[in-house]
């Protein structure tokens, strides 16, 4: 990383949703994108956990879901198609209720 990228970075504190514990983390952002995450030094629960750390491999990677998925082969035989976000959303309140 370049001094000028540095310096053009923004910083933004909030909470990490990459697991349920929701710990309070300092991001370091180029363009949008996360470039660097680390633990809120001015929270009392300013902490990142494993999978917190490897946050911005964990957005970014190209293996990662876009679109919502419904298996159309048996289980374990990785046959999906892709549905549209309502018919998503459809599956799950018929599930739900």
């Amino acid at each position: 990383m370049s001094c000028t990228e540095y310096f053009n970075m923004d910083t933004k504190k909030g909470i990490c949703g990459i697991c349920p514990a929701g710990c309070w983390v300092e991001l370091k952002l180029t363009d949008g994108k996360i470039v660097d995450i680390s633990a809120d030094p001015d929270h009392p629960l300013g902490m990142i956990c494993r999978r917190g750390q490897h946050a911005p491999e964990i957005i970014y990677s190209k293996n990662r879901l876009q679109y919502p998925m419904r298996r159309v082969g048996p289980k374990g035989s990785y046959e999906f198609e892709r549905i549209s976000w309502d018919q998503a959303y459809d599956i799950i309140v018929e599930n739900l209720n």
